[in-house]
């Protein structure tokens, strides 16, 4: 990757850094672990498997910058919840950007990538683009966190494992962001959606009580099932001596 393109990738990190008004963004300048900590996903799911050849990763985040973009016109147009639709016009800036360079990056590593939005993407189109105020904002929030969480496993496992080093490189500065990206929309999920998000953590924590309360009783009945059966006490052959009668009590002199 040329120095313009990292540079340019480094100035989208700390644009949005500013923009968010965060003093601790700064410290996501290089991939770690720790800037996916306390990003939790915004509802139960099994994110994708992260692996992929360097093609299928450049084409995955072309149509995902692309969904990006739209879903964000969506909420600056028809939001009304200042933070979701500042986070929305970032993520719309910095995927623009980053759209721009990974085009880049796949010509210099000779890789046609794809144009536009997939089936999927307009499957999550369809979903919003009929939602209006608070509760658009609250879905694609909702959306937002868990789809950058899975995002950051996908650069991640680039950084780690590809052996194209033109895309090992982008990755590597493109993790920062996405980082960030996950982070602070995590963050504006937990205040736009904190009464959703505790009845999801109530049902969540209600459903595994029922559930080990189930393995419990399963694994006490398969114990007593397989256990083995005590045979019958045998009754005794020898007669009981009928018990004598007590003494009469003595009469009153």
């Amino acid at each position: 990757m040329t120095t313009s393109l990292a540079h340019r990738l480094s100035s989208i990190v700390a644009l949005l850094a500013l923009a968010c008004g965060s003093s601790s963004m700064g410290q996501d300048a290089k991939p770690s672990e720790s800037t996916a900590e306390g990003a939790a996903p915004a509802a139960p799911a099994v994110p994708p498997e992260p692996a992929m050849e360097p093609k299928e990763f450049l084409d995955h985040v072309v149509r995902r910058d692309s969904l990006q973009i739209a879903l964000a016109g969506l909420v600056k147009e028809h939001g009304e919840e200042p933070s979701v639709g500042k986070l929305a016009h970032r993520m719309a800036t910095n995927c623009t950007a980053i759209d721009v360079i990974v085009r880049k990056v796949g010509k210099k590593a000779n890789l046609d990538v794809v144009e536009g939005i997939d089936d999927a993407g307009r499957a999550v189109i369809d979903r919003f683009k009929d939602l209006r105020g608070l509760a658009l904002d609250k879905a694609y929030i909702m959306w937002l966190a868990e789809d950058q969480a899975q995002e950051y496993l996908a650069f991640r496992w680039q950084y780690d494992n590809t052996k194209q080093e033109d895309v090992r490189a982008f990755a590597m500065q493109t993790l920062p962001i996405v980082g960030v990206h996950q982070r602070v929309s995590d963050e504006v999920n937990q205040v736009v959606n904190k009464e959703e998000l505790r009845i999801a953590a109530e049902k969540k924590a209600a459903e595994e009580k029922a559930a080990e309360e189930k393995r419990i009783a399963d694994a006490m009945a398969k114990a007593q099932k397989n256990a083995p059966k005590q045979p019958p006490a045998r009754k005794s052959m020898l007669k009981t001596a009928p018990k004598e009668p007590p003494p009469p009590a003595d009469e009153p002199k």
